[in-house]
């Protein structure tokens, strides 16, 4: 999507997200307006396309306030540890969690006498609400200028109403609409609302990177776990080019990483008959 086009598809998914009201407009065919639509968007995106959107479509997907409206998770790469396992004769668990989504969907949707969403209204009890109290100040206390989350404050800034949303699912999961929701079930929202804040900062904070930056981060990662693991202070190159990052595996792209590293005074290279050899700069006993 171009800038144009990206602004106004953001700005029609904000307001859905929010519950407002929607007015689409149209030249050949019959305007119409959309009342009390709740959204909910899960997205699975690999790192090389979302870097691709930011690309091309600026800071909207920040600016607007899009993205602040996510639970961001950002896993880490399990390949080479994927070991066959055989599969449980059975998922109790599972089978909980599933029988209990199926017991509320299959409740009639709260509607008004006009077809529209007429959800219950949840409220926190005293403790839940002095709860999400503490939460809400202690992140906006880090949203300043030297604060934990000064780089992603558009971010941080919803994150306690998220807390709130989820504490509102949980309640329903486990109590059903009545009742007020408690404090150990706003802590709970609270707890993961933050580990998502930090995922956030974490991948914000790479995507202002360059590649070339990011690319000697993880090589110097995985040298330096490499190197404890064989308590040594070398790394062959041709063994790092096997079996190091994947997306340094081609001869280019590991020199590339290699250059900046040497350039940032973290690596420097040695050759040893027919070896090449990565040494891993070190002060004081400890890598650095």
């Amino acid at each position: 999507m171009g800038q144009d086009s990206s602004m106004r598809n953001l700005a029609l998914l904000n307001i859905l997200w929010d519950g407002g009201v929607l007015d689409i407009g149209r030249k050949t065919s019959e305007s119409f307006s959309v009342h009390g639509a709740r959204l909910t968007m899960g997205i699975q995106i690999q790192e090389t396309k979302l870097r691709t959107f930011f690309e091309k479509s600026g800071d909207l997907a920040r600016g607007t306030g899009f993205l602040a409206r996510f639970l961001v998770a950002w896993p880490e790469s399990t390949q080479g540890s994927r070991l066959f396992k055989e599969a449980p004769e059975g998922w109790p668990g599972l089978e909980a969690f599933n029988a209990r989504l199926s017991e509320i969907l299959n409740n009639p949707a709260p509607l008004d006498d006009d077809g529209r969403l007429k959800p219950s209204l949840l409220s926190l009890s005293n403790g839940a609400k002095s709860r999400w109290m503490q939460f809400h100040d202690a992140i906006e206390k880090q949203l300043c200028e030297d604060g934990r989350y000064y780089d992603i404050r558009e971010v941080a800034s919803k994150i306690a109403d998220n807390a709130a949303r989820l504490a509102g699912l949980f309640h329903v999961f486990v109590r059903g609409v009545d009742g007020f929701i408690e404090e150990d079930t706003l802590s709970a929202a609270c707890q993961i609302a933050a580990w998502h804040l930090d995922e956030a900062r974490r991948l914000f904070g790479e995507l202002g990177l360059s590649q070339s930056i990011i690319n000697a981060c993880k090589l110097e990662t995985w040298l330096i776990k490499e190197c404890l693991r064989e308590d040594v202070l070398h790394i062959a190159r041709r063994k790092a080019q096997q079996y190091g990052p994947s997306t340094l595996r081609s001869k280019d792209s590991l020199g590339e990483a290699l250059q900046e590293l040497e350039r940032l005074g973290r690596v420097y290279m040695q050759t040893r008959g027919p070896l090449k050899l990565i040494h891993i700069h070190r002060m004081g006993g400890s890598f650095i």
